[in-house]
């Protein structure tokens, strides 16, 4: 049994900009970059959920 495995995905990012965006070293190409996140890491946010 695999209870303590985490599938791969958002859940290992630190979320940004209330939960809509990840914190990462890069964004993918269906992201833009909002601000820094507190590790210095980029917040990546989907370009549908950027804020006017």
């Amino acid at each position: 049994l695999a209870l303590g495995h985490m599938q791969p995905g958002r859940s290992e990012f630190k979320r940004c900009w209330k939960g809509q965006g990840a914190c990462r070293t890069y964004c993918t190409r269906q992201e833009t970059y909002l601000h820094m996140c507190p590790d210095a890491s980029l917040c990546c946010l989907p370009y549908g959920s950027r804020p006017l």
